[in-house]
C-alpha cells in the first residue's frame, strides 16, 4: 500500500506528532510505503528518515486560530492560500501516486482538498478538540469545517470514545473508526508491585505547561495537603511557549511552595521522572487521549485525572486509577489523600492500569486497527 500523509508541524512536542510517528513507523516496517508533508524540515524528518520514502516540504496555513474572529477579507485570504497551496499538493499526489491520502490532526484542510481534486481517497486522523483542548477555533466554524472534513473523507479515525461523541455530533458515527496509540515505552515495566510511598510523596504532572492542563489545580492541591501535614512533592515537567509559566511560578511563591514544587522546562529522558513518581496527575481541561495518562498507566503508576475528555474511558469507573470532578482542587487533594493513605490500594489500581494498557495501546493492535480502516 502506498500513503501520503501530511502532519501540521515538523516538530515532536505534541501528542498528535508522536501518534503519527508511530503509525508511519509501524506501516513502514510491515512493507507499506509512505511519503510525508511537512511545511518545513524539523525533528520528524531525522526521526522518519529510514521510515518514509520520501519527503516534501510545503508552505500551508492552519484553519485552526488563536486570533479570535476574522473579517471576511481574512477569511478569504486564507481560502485562498489553502487553495494555492492543495493546487501545489495535487503535483505530489501526480507524483506520488498515493492508494490513500491521510490528513494527521484538524489542523489543515489542504492534503484533503487536493486529494478529492484529483479523486484519490482521503483519511483524516483526528487528534483533538480544537477548541476545547488548544484553545484553536475553526476560522470557518464547527459546522462548516466538519461538513467538509466529512464530504472530503472516505473514512475518519477517532482516537478515543470521547472523541468519537464528539465527532458524531457533526460526522455520522458510521463513517468513525477508533484507533488508539501504541504509546511507545522505552522498556515494558514488571506489574506493579506495592512498595512504600516515599517522602514526601512524589507527585507528577507531565505535559505542556498551559492553561489548557490546568497545573494550577495540582498547585492549589498541594498547598491543601501540606496543610493538612502530609508531605508531597509536586514536579511539573513540560515546555512553555506563553505567560501561564511564570504564572504558575508566581503561583507557587504566593502559597510559600517553592521547596515543595519544582518546574522542568526539558528533559531528554521523560520516562525517568514517571520512574521516580508515586502518583501522577492528569488535570486537564479536555484530553481527547491522553497520552501522558496511558504512559504513566503503562508505567504502573496510579493516576489522578479530571472527569473529562478521554480520562474516564481510560482511568474506569475509578477502576484503574481515580478520577476527580475537573476544577475541585478539594476533591484532587482528597483523591490524592486517598492513595496516599491506602498504598495496597493504590498499588492494585496501578496493577489494573498496568494490564488494561498494555493490552489496549500496543504496536501490535495500534496497526492491526489502522489496517482495518486501510482495507
Amino acid at each position: 500500500m502506498n500513503l501520503l500523509v501530511i502532519s501540521p508541524t515538523a516538530d515532536l512536542g505534541g501528542g498528535a506528532e508522536k501518534a503519527i510517528v508511530e503509525s508511519i513507523v509501524g506501516l513502514a516496517q510491515s512493507g507499506h510505503e509512505v511519503s510525508l508533508i511537512l511545511p518545513a524540515p524539523g525533528p520528524l524528518v531525522e526521526l522518519l528518515r529510514d521510515h518514509v520514502k520520501e519527503f516534501f516540504f510545503l508552505h500551508f496555513d492552519w484553519w485552526i486560530t488563536p486570533k479570535g474572529a476574522l473579517t471576511s477579507w481574512q477569511k478569504a485570504k486564507f481560502a485562498y492560500g489553502f487553495y494555492t497551496a492543495a493546487k501545489k499538493i495535487e503535483a505530489v499526489i501526480a507524483k506520488v501516486q498515493p492508494d490513500w491520502a491521510l490528513t494527521s490532526t484538524i489542523a489543515t484542510p489542504v492534503l484533503a482538498m487536493a486529494a478529492k481534486a484529483q479523486s484519490v481517497p482521503h483519511l483524516w486522523y483526528i487528534h483533538e478538540f480544537g477548541e476545547a483542548d488548544h484553545q484553536l477555533p475553526f476560522i470557518y466554524g464547527k459546522s462548516l469545517s466538519y461538513r467538509f472534513i466529512n464530504t472530503s473523507s472516505q473514512r475518519i479515525i477517532v482516537n478515543s470514545q470521547a472523541m468519537h461523541a464528539f465527532v458524531s455530533q457533526y460526522i455520522p458515527p458510521q463513517k468513525l473508526r477508533l484507533v488508539y496509540y501504541s504509546v511507545a515505552i522505552p522498556e515494558k515495566p514488571n506489574q506493579p508491585e506495592q512498595n512504600p510511598f516515599k517522602t514526601p510523596l512524589q507527585l507528577l504532572m507531565m505535559g505542556r505547561v498551559s492553561a489548557g492542563k490546568r497545573q494550577e489545580d495540582a498547585v492549589a492541591a498541594v498547598h491543601l495537603l501540606k496543610n493538612k501535614s502530609i508531605p508531597v512533592k509536586l514536579t511539573i515537567v513540560g515546555g512553555r511557549k506563553d505567560g501561564y509559566a511564570a504564572y504558575i511560578t508566581k503561583k507557587v511563591e504566593e502559597l510559600s511552595l517553592t521547596d515543595a514544587v519544582e518546574m522542568v522546562s526539558f528533559t531528554a529522558h521523560p520516562f525517568r521522572y514517571y520512574q521516580e513518581a508515586d502518583v501522577v496527575l492528569m488535570c486537564s481541561v479536555s484530553e481527547a487521549f491522553g497520552r501522558v495518562t496511558v504512559e504513566a498507566m503503562k508505567m504502573g503508576k496510579p493516576v489522578v485525572a479530571s472527569d473529562t475528555g478521554a480520562n474516564p474511558e481510560l482511568i474506569g469507573s475509578n477502576e484503574r486509577g481515580l478520577l476527580y470532578r475537573a476544577g475541585d482542587v478539594q476533591h484532587l487533594a482528597d483523591q490524592i489523600e486517598a492513595l496516599y493513605r491506602d498504598p495496597k490500594w493504590a498499588t492494585h489500581l496501578a496493577k489494573e492500569a498496568w494490564s488494561w494498557s498494555w493490552h489496549n495501546c500496543n504496536e501490535e493492535k495500534h496497526l492491526q486497527d489502522l489496517l482495518q480502516v486501510l482495507v
